[in-house]
């Protein structure tokens, strides 16, 4: 939800606040991409050291805190330093929270879990991205901007907390939960 209310955002944040055009909108997305990239090539070498919630929350948590850092402080060149850490931990939390369902969910309820959640994620996009746009005309797009941050730090806390330890989820605490 937090997520996908920095998209509509994100364009109008370049023009105004940062003053650039499409030229330098393109150039942040594809660092963006780039560190993504990166991001997905560290994971495979080095992501097997950390339980996927660990992974999930704390790069949440530090996109998050990113995010306030590049919207509330515009400097091109922090943007694009910024964007660079923001394509490698969006990657990382993605990809961990695909091994965290695969580790937790058993076999028999992984494909309906991932319908789910694929169902839900695209209604939370489609309501951030809406609601995002709406409330960005009212308190202005660096406060929306701000509040979408603060709601991605706020997801990595509740990951962090929830789901205290990778042991209890493979060990299949979480995996038989619903199904009683």
């Amino acid at each position: 939800f937090g997520g996908t209310m920095l998209d509509p955002l994100y364009v109008a944040w370049v023009r105004d606040v940062l003053g650039s055009g499409p030229e330098i909108y393109a150039l942040l997305l594809t660092a963006h991409s780039v560190a993504g990239i990166a991001g997905s090539l560290a994971l495979g070498n080095w992501g097997a050291r950390f339980a996927p919630r660990v992974l999930v929350g704390w790069t949440s948590f530090v996109a998050g805190a990113a995010l306030i850092v590049k919207f509330d402080v515009p400097r091109l060149e922090l943007a694009f330093a910024l964007s660079l850490l923001g394509g490698a931990t969006s990657v990382v939390s993605s990809v961990a929270i695909e091994t965290l369902v695969q580790r937790t969910v058993r076999e028999d309820f992984r494909g309906r879990v991932f319908a789910a959640l694929g169902a839900s994620g695209a209604l939370f996009s489609l309501s951030g991205a809406v609601i995002g746009g709406a409330a960005a005309g009212v308190v202005g797009v660096t406060a929306m901007l701000n509040v979408a941050a603060g709601l991605v730090m706020v997801a990595g806390v509740v990951v962090l907390r929830a789901l205290r330890s990778g042991e209890d989820a493979i060990d299949g605490r979480f995996a038989t939960a619903g199904s009683d």
